[in-house]
């Protein structure tokens, strides 16, 4: 589960600086461009392009599997 693990804990560190802003005037900004975020050209390329490095964590591993059941056990 190392890979796994890993994984996430890398892209948490990346967007904790987007997570926690350090002024009132950057979650203003933050705030105004999600309020904008529909209404822009290309929008569903730049979720596409936030959303990649979720979707790739959370596929980062490979579980194997489950051992068939066993009659009369």
């Amino acid at each position: 589960m190392r890979p796994f693990v890993e994984a996430n804990q890398r892209l948490a560190d990346r967007n904790l600086r987007g997570m926690v802003l350090g002024s009132a005037a950057q979650i203003r900004f933050q705030l105004l461009m999600l309020r904008l975020m529909p209404h822009l050209p290309g929008r569903d390329r730049m979720i596409r392009r936030v959303a990649e490095p979720i979707r790739r964590a959370a596929n980062a591993i490979t579980l194997p599997d489950p051992a068939p059941a066993t009659r009369g056990a």
